[in-house]
């Protein structure tokens, strides 16, 4: 019998908050996708009793979540590696670096960089040594997904700049997937990512209407001219029309989702 592994964290989420019906979609979604069966949206709208537009925005959640879980384990196994390197390799390397400053030899670049980051790093707070946790997650999955990254104080400095825009670090991971596997541009350095807000462009912007008597959150759908509340209500609203009460301050971001 073959047991798998599969995201049981995000299933419980959509138990938790009432969407059985949503896990159960998931459930059939990741199957298919381990067994290698390719159905059309419409398959799939039928199969899970829902309309044509509701299984193309499941199906894009479920997307989002396989590449926040496969990248997790991707990190995990990179981390569980570097570690079992590390202590069979810690004595060797401790004596190599005791010989070179009797030698007076100099530090290579690569070294004075690795210093510059652990003065960086130089903390007990709590709260600071899970950002680092989170940037060093962060430029692992750069670089193992081709991207190119400097580890210095101008990087992690917009590190924290986009922390504080985005808040939520698996957000940060998505974007940066689907940044360096778009065959549109060139891959951007991490700093550039990070400095020019790039990643904005592989996430869903959350937007809040004013209207006369109250607010409404949600996102809004291009392809069907219309708002979506967080509460699965829709308002028919066409593009020009958005455009210009983004304009006039009515609607404005709120925040962003994968």
């Amino acid at each position: 019998m073959n047991y798998k592994t599969y995201p049981v964290d995000y299933i419980n989420e959509l138990r938790a908050a009432g969407k059985r019906k949503k896990s159960m979609a998931f459930m059939d979604y990741w199957h298919d996708l381990e067994m290698g069966e390719y159905n059309a949206e419409r398959f799939y709208a039928k199969s899970w009793n829902v309309s044509p537009s509701t299984a193309h925005e499941w199906i894009k959640e479920f997307k989002d979540e396989i590449d926040k879980f496969l990248a997790h384990w991707q990190l995990k196994n990179e981390q569980h590696y570097n570690n079992v390197k590390k202590l069979s390799e810690q004595k060797s390397s401790k004596l190599s670096r005791e010989k070179a400053r009797k030698l007076g030899e100099v530090k290579n670049t690569a070294e004075q960089q690795s210093s510059e980051v652990f003065n960086i790093y130089t903390t007990t707070n709590k709260e600071q040594l899970e950002l680092n946790r989170k940037f060093e997650d962060l430029i692992f999955i750069y670089q193992t997904n081709g991207g190119k990254v400097i580890r210095d104080k101008e990087t992690y400095e917009a590190f924290i700049k986009a922390m504080e825009d985005i808040k939520d670090i698996n957000l940060l991971k998505a974007s940066s997937i689907r940044h360096l596997h778009d065959n549109r541009e060139k891959p951007a350095w991490l700093r550039n990512f990070l400095e020019n807000m790039i990643y904005r462009r592989y996430l869903t912007p959350v937007y809040e209407i004013k209207r006369k008597t109250d607010y409404v959150t949600g996102k809004y759908n291009k392809e069907l001219n219309r708002f979506e509340t967080l509460t699965n209500e829709y308002i028919e609203l066409d593009n020009s029309t958005f455009e210009r009460l983004m304009a006039n301050g009515r609607i404005k971001i709120i925040g962003y989702a994968a």
